[in-house]
């Protein structure tokens, strides 16, 4: 995860490693609701550069389809200030609770 040395969430984590994070899927006109989450200890590190963009391209796509927006005011890859968050995760779970709107029978389609 991002954040910048004098964000919250670094301060927080400075202070008490210990964090959750919630990842969910949610399509209401699908009867998609998938939940993933995980806690542990997080650690903050230095920004590596080529660590982020490479984060970055995994997740956005190519650096010519990136949002300038974004790449100048949250995802500044060379701002000194700037800092990784790593999660250890002590436990992980996952909830798929799709049938919420379509039953059983479509729960996994």
């Amino acid at each position: 995860m991002l954040g910048s040395k004098s964000s919250a969430s670094i301060e927080r984590i400075a202070h008490d490693p210990r964090v959750a994070v919630e990842i969910v899927q949610y399509d209401n006109a699908g009867g998609i609701l998938r939940h993933l989450g995980m806690r542990g200890r997080a650690a903050i590190h230095p920004m590596r550069p080529d660590l982020f963009k490479r984060l970055l391209t995994r997740y956005l796509g190519p650096e010519r389809d990136w949002n300038p927006w974004f790449v100048s005011e949250i995802a500044r890859v060379d701002d000194p200030s700037g800092r990784l968050i790593r999660l250890e995760p002590d436990t992980v779970f996952t909830n798929d609770v799709s049938l919420f709107r379509t039953g059983p029978s479509l729960a996994t389609q």
